[in-house]
């Protein structure tokens, strides 16, 4: 190395007497802080690359949990139902099995009659049925499933139903031993025609007037139809209904036999044997005698509202309905009523058996849903039972209505198109003349209150609506309100109706109340909190997302170095000769500095 090569400063340390070990030292010195410098700079960018790479894996993370959390946002039905049909699933290993075979929610029947206080006025022109409500006579009413059989292949359970009264007089106004007088229901919805026979599904001949009346022996219909509220059933044929159209010659015999057995259009009778006792009637003992007219025997010695009722499986008939297996959505639902789709009593749509059975409903409901057990309920209000929140659902006005409201419920009709208020039930009681509606003419025409005197509707007491717990479909509240009405008209040939006016009479209304207890509630509360857990995981996820999307934003606009290095990864390639793009200066030129020293 020649001097002229050295620097100025490296010429003044050595100078022409300089020492060389001044030189080394000076090399020594300034080669440890290249070192130094360039072990700093490959330091600072290491932690470059690694905040870098952090930054990557922060900014995915939370790219994901957006994703994830739109996705349960999206889907957020079909996750809940996923959940509720491995808990609502109805079946013999479901843990709500028992509950639902026999039902735990406490239910009371509140029976309430009409006294007619001025039967002797009926023929009197201008007079009106001067009615006063007597009751409630509370029972306290008991559900057992019976006959029950599974149908995994249609995804279907069928069963009978065993139902139980209990007189609770704490809950009554009143005694069973209270008289009541009221419409005398043995000849108004009655038992015999032309001269008392009996037909029991033939064809039967007399006099030379061909009569082809069917009899279906099935009392499970009107408790259908009156949603189970335990009114009885007739299985005969009316006589005064019937008549209306027939002449003289089959009138006159009927009106015979009224004023043989000394009928009166009303009777006086202790409550007990209204319902489930039941009273003797001489119509009853003298179409006894007759059976040998056909060959069906007269099931019943008495007549009463309830009687023989109490226990028995076979007045609400045989259900089939889905369990909610492949669809949570069809759970409850009413598939076939007695082994059919369709009812024999009214055409069309009006025919058809739909709606649910009465205890389970579709669950995940919303405000706008429609309560479908064959009539369809609308939603009212959010309420509170128990302490838990409901949606209710009330039956409204077009419920009964006969094609005044809407001319697709004309099927409705039954041969008798009345205003709206009244359902004419003639077909499934077989030809009586019974019309159900609201208590007290709730939600009818003026017509009816403008009949008798004594009634007074009134929304809290007489609305039938159903509560539910919108995300399981459970019912936390019902009230089911119905009357019976029986239809008085005049019949010129029969004398025990002669000259009376067109009346609906009231004679009969009830209600049945169910409320869950707290402590069932209770066991509601997961179900019940589903919606709020998902959501709560839904918001959690996007908040959590959004933060860390945010924190790598704002780190890198603070650390432009960062997102630069970034920027300049996501660009290059990968490659095996990565690595060496990090070596120092004096490595990655590939070259060594050597010290040439002179001697002097």
């Amino acid at each position: 190395m020649q001097r002229s090569d050295l620097s100025s400063y490296e010429r003044n340390l050595t100078g022409e007497g300089g020492s060389v070990a001044g030189l080394l030292v000076w090399r020594i010195l300034g080669s440890s802080t290249d070192l130094t410098l360039t072990a700093s700079v490959l330091s600072s960018e290491k932690m470059i690359e690694r905040r870098a790479a952090w930054s990557l894996l922060v900014l995915c993370a939370g790219l994901l949990l957006l994703v994830a959390g739109g996705l349960i946002y999206l889907f957020t039905s079909n996750i809940l139902a996923c959940l509720l049909s491995q808990t609502l699933l109805l079946s013999p290993q479901a843990a709500h099995y028992e509950m639902w075979r026999v039902s735990p929610v406490p239910v009371t029947l509140s029976i309430y009659f009409f006294n007619w206080t001025n039967p002797h006025e009926l023929k009197q022109p201008g007079a009106k049925p001067k009615l006063v409500e007597m009751g409630p006579y509370a029972f306290r009413e008991y559900h057992e499933k019976v006959d029950i059989v599974w149908d995994d292949d249609n995804n279907t359970v069928s069963y009978r139903q065993v139902r139980w009264w209990q007189f609770d007089p704490d809950q009554s106004r009143g005694s069973l031993d209270d008289l009541v007088t009221t419409v005398n229901v043995v000849p108004a919805c009655g038992l015999f025609f032309g001269g008392f026979l009996w037909l029991n599904g033939k064809t039967y001949q007399k006099n030379g007037l061909h009569q082809q009346l069917r009899i279906w022996r099935d009392p499970q219909v009107w408790s259908y139809y009156s949603g189970g509220l335990g009114v009885e059933p007739p299985t005969r044929k009316t006589a005064a209904y019937i008549s209306r159209d027939w002449g003289i010659f089959m009138q006159a015999p009927m009106s015979m036999t009224f004023s043989a057995t000394g009928q009166k259009a009303h009777v006086i009778h202790k409550v007990r044997e209204l319902l489930f006792e039941g009273y003797d009637d001489a119509l009853l003992k003298m179409g006894s005698k007759f059976q040998f007219i056909s060959d069906m025997k007269i099931p019943y010695d008495k007549f009463g509202w309830f009687y023989m009722r109490n226990g028995t499986a076979s007045w609400d008939g045989h259900y089939n309905m889905a369990t909610g297996a492949g669809d949570i959505y069809q759970i409850g639902q009413l598939k076939k009523w007695n082994y059919s789709n369709r009812t024999r009593f009214y055409s069309g749509d009006c025919g058809r058996i739909h709606g649910s059975a009465g205890e389970l409903w579709p669950p995940l409901r919303a405000r706008d849903d429609k309560i479908d057990m064959s009539i369809a309920l609308d939603y009212c209000d959010d309420v509170e039972v128990s302490g838990a929140r409901g949606y209710r659902y009330k039956a409204s006005a077009s419920i009964l209505d006969n094609g005044t409201l809407d001319a697709s419920t004309a099927c409705f009709c039954g041969g008798r198109c009345s205003p709206v208020g009244v359902l004419n039930v003639s077909s499934c009681r077989f030809g009586s003349p019974a019309f159900v509606s609201y208590p007290h003419f709730y939600l009818g025409d003026q017509y009816y209150l403008q009949q008798v005197e004594g009634l007074s509707p009134d929304k809290d007491r007489h609305e039938f609506y159903v509560t539910l717990e919108p995300t399981s479909g459970i019912p936390l509240d019902v009230a089911a309100r119905v009357q019976v009405n029986i239809l008085l008209e005049d019949r010129p040939n029969v004398g025990l109706y002669e000259g009376i006016p067109t009346l609906y009479m009231p004679v009969i209304w009830f209600e049945a109340r169910g409320t869950v207890t707290p402590d069932q509630v209770s066991s509601l509360a997961p179900l019940a909190a589903l919606p709020t857990f998902v959501l709560a995981c839904t918001l959690t996820l996007l908040t959590l997302g959004a933060l860390l999307v945010a924190g790598v934003a704002v780190y890198c606009w603070l650390h432009p170095e960062t997102s630069a290095h970034f920027l300049e990864r996501r660009c290059q390639k990968r490659s095996a000769t990565k690595l060496d793009h990090s070596l120092s200066p004096l490595v990655k030129d590939n070259k060594s500095e050597s010290i040439i020293l002179k001697v002097k």
